[in-house]
């Protein structure tokens, strides 16, 4: 049992979805099935039920867990503010911005990319906390999913998270998600601690990965504020251990053939799709015309039913993007160490009284 800040008292919620009989290697008797417990009437299904007696069982069962903590420590990394406030002042509640850049110091000049600059932005108003843009980049980038025992060991590959937290730990907290995935830095600290240089920055503004390079140090992940790299512990091609490689060329449709597959010992992490990336700068050449803006759309992009995430090129003066980065309501992770995010967020803002609520 979990439980959750503002979990009503004397109540249990079971996720529905997870329960597997027949499901192979990977998922023979896996969880129970919570479906049954649903009341299927003539016209509508209940998925509340009362009167229900909870026992306590003998043994312990260890959970698996990406996230143990529930809120920001007094950290404003989801920065919010009313709608009161925002009408008086579109730069409430991004105070923290302003400050950052205007004592913002550096010996060093500001990059510049003469062509293009890919940058996303991501509206945490707009944003559902869905995970789809997550199942969506592990499935575009052949991101192995990696089972319950090597969570347990914190050996986590998934290249996009929802961080999800609390208020506070009241008795009716409110819930924030924000989408994490790496920032692509324009002074990038992981960049220069690479002794072999296997995460270099193009001339686009990404920061990229060279798998063939990458020997393993992990210097790269601990020199990251952001945790988002990922150490690829296992080789999962070719190995006998699962069932797939009974039929190689058939377990092969699963992966996208414009995706490398790593190998156990390199790092790897968000691209923000260069792939798609280079199909749509190609697509352009063959047509003999520039990039339109929104072309290029990456699998999260693609996949967020709420439209919370922007994408494009930062040298493009009219593109959605730069328009996103000119909002008041836009700022940085962690701006204030200076890595310079090529990925920007959107203050929320949310309306306190049901006075303040536009239909």
């Amino acid at each position: 049992m979990l439980i959750q800040p503002g979990q009503a008292d004397e109540t249990v919620a079971i996720a529905m979805g997870y329960g597997r009989t027949n499901a192979g290697l990977a998922g023979d008797n896996v969880g129970q099935n919570a479906f049954t417990l649903i009341n299927n009437g003539a016209e509508s299904k209940s998925y509340f039920i009362a009167d229900v007696k909870i026992e306590k069982v003998e043994g312990n069962h260890k959970l698996a867990l990406t996230q143990e903590y529930h809120t920001m420590q007094g950290r404003d990394l989801v920065r919010e503010t009313t709608l009161d406030e925002y009408v008086k002042d579109p730069k409430s509640g991004n105070e923290a911005h302003y400050h950052a850049e205007e004592h913002s110091v550096t010996l060093y000049p500001k990059p510049e990319f003469k062509g293009h600059h890919w940058g996303m932005a991501i509206d945490l108003n707009a944003c559902t906390g869905c995970s789809a843009c997550v199942i969506a980049c592990q499935a575009e980038n052949n991101v192995p999913v990696i089972g319950r025992d090597e969570v347990i060991n914190r050996r986590i590959m998934h290249w996009m998270r929802i961080d999800r937290y609390y208020s506070d730990l009241a008795e009716n907290p409110e819930v924030f998600n924000m989408p994490i995935m790496c920032q692509h830095c324009d002074n990038a600290p992981c960049e220069n601690v690479c002794p072999v240089a296997a995460t270099p920055h193009s001339d686009e503004g990404l920061n990229q990965m060279a798998y063939n390079r990458c020997i393993g140090t992990r210097y790269c992940m601990n020199n990251c504020p952001y945790r988002v790299r990922r150490f690829n512990w296992y080789q999962f091609t070719n190995n006998e251990k699962y069932s797939f490689t009974d039929d190689i060329d058939l377990s092969k449709m699963v992966l996208n053939p414009d995706v490398l597959v790593r190998t156990r010992g390199v790092v790897e992490k968000c691209t923000l799709c260069v792939q798609r990336i280079q199909e749509g700068k190609l697509t352009a050449k063959k047509e003999n015309r520039t990039l339109r803006d929104g072309e290029i759309k990456p699998a999260c992009l693609q996949s967020c039913s709420a439209d919370a995430i922007i994408f494009g090129d930062l040298n493009d003066k009219e593109s959605n993007i730069t328009k996103a980065y000119e909002n008041e309501r836009n700022y940085h992770l962690l701006e204030e160490l200076h890595t310079l995010p090529s990925v920007g967020y959107l203050t929320k803002v949310k309306n306190k009284t049901k006075d303040d609520f536009i239909a």
